[in-house]
């Protein structure tokens, strides 16, 4: 995962983090932050797998800035 790739998934996370993604099963979460992400970056299948692991491992961490 390149540091540019960070940068952006980040940035749509502060972008159109909302409260409700509180009460989205971590699943769920992980499929909409995954296709926010395919819908406004072309990315490879091996950047969809990689960015799956990312954000399934940082679920507490994307929930607790949404709360803030």
């Amino acid at each position: 995962m390149t540091p540019e790739m960070i940068r952006q998934f980040w940035s749509l996370v502060s972008e159109i983090g909302r409260p409700d993604w509180l009460n989205q099963r971590d699943d769920d979460l992980v499929n909409l932050l995954l296709n926010a992400c395919q819908k406004r970056y072309a990315l490879s299948t091996v950047d969809t797998s990689v960015l799956n692991r990312y954000i399934t491992l940082r679920l507490p961490l994307i929930r607790e800035i949404v709360v803030d």
